[in-house]
């Protein structure tokens, strides 16, 4: 009689205690870190923007670098700390030193969704997930639906054949980035 007692307990005390299951869960949700340098350049090589991330703790912190190539010599253009969680997911550069940040490294909606530097280093557009989610129109379970890279896009940006723009497609749509002064065209 004494064993039934027992087995109860036994299996009460083996149980994981309540939200050790969602800790574990959630600790097993993480994504892993970028490397500690990317190096991104434009079409034809004569402009190359470096990524760097130091992590300091639990946070980081992102600095990027665009370098022009010469054939003799490289010349730093800029060189900026970047407001990005763990760095921008991705990069696209064009051979007029234009650079477009895309995303934060996290899978969250990002704050830096698509943010477009000048080859002078000045921050011409800075647009954040919601902003970008708000010019798409369409419902949110779409944007998801469609995402595959990331949480919203469904492709990687792709610098456009005149330069001047990179197109990324998302939610069955065409967002195309002017890298002049940054404004945002849905298709």
């Amino acid at each position: 009689m004494q064993r039934r007692h027992i087995l109860p307990a036994l299996l009460a005390l083996m149980a994981p205690a309540p939200g050790l299951a969602q800790t574990a869960q959630l600790s097993a949700d993480v994504i892993d870190r970028p490397p500690a340098r990317r190096v991104f350049a434009s079409p034809s090589g004569r402009f190359v923007l470096s990524l760097t991330v130091a992590a300091h703790g639990q946070t980081s912190k992102a600095e990027a670098e665009l370098v022009e190539v010469f054939a003799d010599r490289r010349v730093g253009r800029w060189q900026l700390p970047l407001p990005h969680e763990w760095g921008p997911r991705t990069a696209v550069v064009s051979d007029r030193g234009a650079v477009l940040l895309v995303d934060e490294w996290i899978n969250v909606v990002p704050r830096h969704a698509l943010m477009v530097i000048g080859s002078d280093g000045r921050t011409i557009a800075d647009d954040s997930g919601e902003q970008v989610f708000s010019r798409l129109e369409v419902p949110r379970a779409r944007i998801s639906e469609h995402a595959r890279a990331g949480i919203w896009r469904s492709s990687d940006p792709v610098l456009a054949e005149d330069g001047n723009s990179v197109v990324i497609r998302a939610a069955g749509r065409v967002v195309t980035v002017s890298l002049a002064d940054g404004h945002l065209d849905v298709d």
